[in-house]
């Protein structure tokens, strides 16, 4: 058994996880787009879960019958729209995970790197590929060698 020392020195303070939309703002859309993500999984999956169909009871009376059978095509139609409600809740999620993907990896902070630095006015641009400055470097030596 560990000494009680040691033993402190694991826990955790659940304190220090709390997230503030000032620091950075993509952590709490995050967290929402996880939240209904797992939300309309829950939903959808409720809804195909529950059963939907009825036997027929011979016991019963026609008229019970036709109650219980009134009540089960009622629980289909709440179980579709309870479906069809956790579908949008998915593609809403999964939309906004997809546009947080894409607004972490144009601020290239997807592995800590910072945001590149844009060139300065009348610098060269930093796009051009190396073969294309080669192709420029040649025309302008074959330029210089017919001014001769």
């Amino acid at each position: 058994m560990a000494p009680p020392s040691e033993s402190k020195q694991t826990t955790r303070d659940c304190s220090s996880f709390r997230v503030d939309p000032r620091d950075d703002p993509l952590d709490c859309i995050s967290i929402f787009a996880l939240v209904v993500l797992a939300c309309g999984i829950i939903l959808v999956s409720a809804g195909y879960l529950v059963p939907r169909d009825h036997a027929i009871d011979p016991k019963l009376s026609a008229r019970e019958n036709e109650q219980l059978g009134l009540h089960y095509a009622k629980l289909a139609s709440d179980l579709d729209i309870c479906i069809i409600t956790g579908m949008v809740f998915v593609g809403l999620g999964g939309v906004t995970m997809a546009v947080l993907l894409i607004a972490v990896l144009c601020r290239g902070e997807l592995n800590g790197s910072p945001q590149p630095k844009r060139p300065s006015y009348g610098a060269r641009e930093t796009t051009e590929s190396s073969s294309t400055r080669q192709l420029f470097q040649m025309a302008d030596v074959e330029n210089a060698g017919e001014g001769r």
